[in-house]
């Protein structure tokens, strides 16, 4: 068992670090890493529904609906604060930008004269029928970090645009 628990936390962020680098690397940047997560790392696994602020189920949900700047992504979960009574529960929903393919990230300068990567779009990409990887994790710094795959999304997923190129089928490649 990791450090971080059954989940294996530690492995996949040394598959992250590695992956990082490579890409870094191929654009002849400097090797940039992402910082270790300083919560807990989970997976969490989102079902797949059209009404996400409607639909009663306690469950983690999960949509990309099309905005008026694009692809929005919203994942809702249920949580409870410490201090909360047992069966009480809270449903939050997080938004971010999207898109069929790899994740749109930038380099952004830090007070120190360094450069911290931005995600400033978060790719989505075709495990199997009605499974979708969200790329990177989504992450609170030292809160959590999550690692989120759709599930039961409908086949053709509604946010595939036609006419489909390789990309936009969400194939994932052997590429870091």
């Amino acid at each position: 068992m990791s450090k971080r628990g059954p989940t294996g936390g530690d492995e996949l962020f040394k598959n992250l670090d590695k992956i990082a680098r490579q890409r870094a690397a191929a654009a002849g940047g400097p090797p940039l890493a992402p910082a270790p997560p300083t919560g807990p790392v989970v997976l969490v696994t989102p079902r797949w529904t059209d009404a996400i602020q409607t639909d009663p189920r306690p469950d983690p949900l999960g949509r990309v609906a099309r905005t008026d700047a694009g692809w929005e992504l919203a994942v809702r979960v249920p949580v409870r604060a410490p201090d909360q009574a047992p069966g009480t529960i809270n449903l939050m929903t997080v938004t971010c930008a999207a898109r069929v393919g790899e994740p749109d990230v930038a380099m952004l300068a830090r007070p120190d004269g360094g450069a911290a990567p931005s995600v400033r779009c978060w790719g989505l990409r075709r495990l199997g029928p009605g499974t979708w990887l969200v790329a990177p994790a989504l992450a609170m710094p030292g809160v959590v970090a999550a690692f989120v795959v759709l599930c039961e999304v409908p086949e053709p997923a509604p946010f595939v645009d036609a006419p489909a190129s390789p990309a936009s089928e969400g194939k994932v490649s052997d590429e870091p």
